[in-house]
């Protein structure tokens, strides 16, 4: 059996099988219209005839539908905009995650590097890393002056982290014979950092020493306390 289009009138041959699937509705690949092609049916072969290519003749809609029963898409620049809107929300909210946790999170060694991208991409500052769980005390002293009546303190510590980080600061306290507090400071790295070291971080796996010269105190000291902060 054979059909013709009634629009540009190309012949097509059919079979009963390809009716029966596409019920009847055809695409011209000619001139591309969509038509029924039961009113058109020929036994004989129609001339002039157009044979069907390699990929079959015609194209056929199953259901019955052709192309411009389908619903229509969003167009491209409908799609491209959501597409840019989705992407710049990600974007501002990330950036409202890595400003108001970026305390916390530049504190995580992993998750760190990630956020130096994020901020860099964004515009935020991430702060400077600190983890003095794994700083490393290596010496500690105190000792007495004579020629002052003060005191000593000499502190010996590394950085195991395995990243530089900020020098913390130092809490020193000073007891007396009954374990009582006789004096107490914090020591911010300003000041037990020597003169012209030129050092910003801690560098990592290296021994720093600190003295730090202490006032004669007004009770007899008999002990210390110390921590990093």
């Amino acid at each position: 059996m054979f059909t013709r289009c009634p629009s540009c009138g190309t012949a097509y041959g059919i079979s009963v099988r390809q009716l029966r699937e596409g019920r009847g509705v055809m695409l011209c690949d000619h001139c591309g219209r969509v038509f029924n092609a039961l009113p058109g049916l020929e036994e004989s072969v129609p001339d002039p005839y157009s044979r069907p290519p390699r990929t079959g003749a015609g194209r056929w809609f199953r259901g019955g539908r052709g192309r411009e029963d389908r619903p229509a898409r969003p167009g491209f620049f409908l799609r491209l905009a959501w597409g840019i809107g989705s992407i710049a929300l990600a974007i501002a909210l990330l950036g409202q995650l890595a400003y108001f946790g970026s305390t916390r999170f530049a504190q995580d060694e992993a998750l760190r590097p990630w956020l130096v991208m994020l901020c860099d991409a964004v515009g935020c500052q991430v702060p400077p890393y600190s983890d003095v769980e794994s700083i490393q005390i290596v010496e500690r002293t105190l000792r007495p002056v004579p020629a002052t009546g003060g005191y000593e303190f000499r502190l010996v510590m590394a950085n195991q982290s395995t990243a530089a980080q900020v020098f913390p600061s130092i809490v020193l306290r000073v007891v007396d014979r009954q374990g009582k507090p006789a004096a107490g400071r914090v020591f911010s790295p300003a000041e037990y950092l020597p003169k012209g070291s030129g050092l910003s971080m801690m560098p990592v796996g290296k021994s720093l020493e600190i003295r730090l010269d202490l006032a004669k105190p007004s009770r007899e000291i008999s002990g210390f306390t110390f921590e990093l902060i």
